[in-house]
């Protein structure tokens, strides 16, 4: 192996990293003269990313990477049992994944991140938190570029120029620090005018919300760094947001000519009644006053929420409420749209076969969704059955039995 790889590798361990000998023993942490002994390793600083890290659970993982036309990691540390490895890209300048680190480098890198991960189709569970330990001698260790890599390099071999290759991966390694600090933040900025607390109830509140969307993970982030999510964003809400600067907004974009000119139609004001209201109109009113129970901690069931709304209309009414909700939202819905919206293991199927039984399956139970895939589409192709069977509807015969029931009840 080079020995300024490895030589790298263990100058940029953290002080005290977790490590384990035996995975099924979970991880401990130790100083790091220590932990380097161990098999496995934690290899990134608490606060700050240097390597990009992959796991990798198929043979020749350790080569297969070049047949991908990936970029060539700086190293690969195999399990000569099976074949499988950790792939590690070695990073130029660090990430900063601390609390007072910039988001927009944070998204790139979660964005290079995951292109990274689709290109070697690596195990888009693994936590990134530790691997195989290149210092330990049960592994096998190769070097296949001892060049720093820089986002940008890595970029250009991605081709990340593509839309479709800047997607962040919500469950998956910086992404979960992107999802985390905006499912918290577009909380916060809506909480914090229930009452503008204190700076220490308001950090409080941040960071017990912050915890409950980190639970969400397959693979929670540490709980340090979900409070410095949250210190973060507790202190940015309550230094640019108060009562005052509020009430001064809604005054001035509330005023009586304002609202006035919102009300103008074809040059002249017009008011409508409730009733002249279309009818969808009419039922997402009356949706959204029978999901408030839900806010309260109470369960609600709605049966065909869909009726007679637009599909794009009811999944944003949707994506905008079920952050705050603190009961059960129980809904049956044909709306597909709600499958690219709400997390799989929030959402069950129902198949009817040609007998008519019915089975209602979990869409988490159904063969690994990966997380680039639309689970949309994938319903829409019939790969998790649901999918209305027309293509055997035999529609001359619907009408001649349509046509014997009327002349028997005309007969009647």
């Amino acid at each position: 192996m080079n020995n300024a790889v490895l030589e790298l590798f263990n100058d940029r361990l953290p002080h005290k990293p977790y490590f384990s000998d035996d995975l099924h023993f979970g991880v401990r942490i130790a100083g790091k003269e220590r932990a380097i002994l161990a098999k496995y390793i934690q290899f990134n600083q608490p606060h700050a990313m240097f390597w990009l890290g992959f796991d990798v659970d198929r043979a020749g993982a350790a080569i297969d990477w070049s047949d991908r036309n990936a970029p060539a990691p700086t190293l690969t540390i195999t399990n000569p049992e099976n074949g499988h490895a950790h792939l590690l890209y070695a990073l130029e300048t660090s990430i900063r994944t601390a609390p007072d680190g910039k988001m927009k480098p944070l998204r790139y890198a979660a964005a290079v991140e995951n292109a990274l991960r689709k290109k070697l189709e690596a195990d888009a569970g693994y936590s990134g938190l530790i691997c195989k330990n290149p210092n330990h001698g049960h592994w096998k260790i190769a070097v296949w570029q001892p060049e720093l890599y820089t986002l940008d390099w890595l970029a250009d071999s991605l081709e990340l120029n593509s839309a479709n290759d800047k997607t962040i991966l919500p469950d998956y390694g910086l992404g979960r620090n992107c999802t985390l600090f905006d499912k918290t933040r577009k909380w916060a900025y809506r909480a914090i005018r229930q009452g503008w607390p204190e700076y220490d109830q308001w950090l409080q509140a941040c960071y017990e919300r912050a915890s409950v969307y980190n639970l969400q993970f397959l693979s929670p982030l540490d709980e340090k760094e979900v409070m410095g999510i949250a210190k973060s964003i507790a202190k940015w809400t309550i230094n640019t947001f108060s009562e005052s600067s509020f009430l001064s907004y809604v005054k001035s974009t509330h005023r009586k000519e304002i609202q006035s000119k919102r009300g103008v139609i074809g040059g002249k004001i017009r008011t409508l009644s409730f009733d002249n209201e279309s009818a969808g109109t009419q039922h997402i009113i009356d949706i959204i006053r029978s999901l408030l129970g839900a806010f309260c901690g109470v369960t609600v069931v709605y049966d065909e929420i869909d009726d007679g709304i637009h599909d794009l209309l009811l999944k944003n009414v949707l994506e905008s409420m079920i952050d705050d909700i603190t009961g059960q939202l129980i809904i049956t819905t044909h709306n597909t749209y709600m499958l690219e919206s709400i997390d799989i293991k929030s959402v069950y199927l129902i198949n009817v076969d040609y007998q008519g039984n019915k089975e209602v399956k979990c869409l988490d139970k159904y063969p690994r969704i990966q997380g680039t895939n639309n689970p949309r589409i994938m319903y829409l192709k019939g790969l998790f059955g649901g999918v209305p069977i027309v293509d055997i509807l035999d529609y001359d015969t619907i009408i001649q039995e349509l046509d014997d029931s009327s002349n028997v009840e005309g007969g009647d």
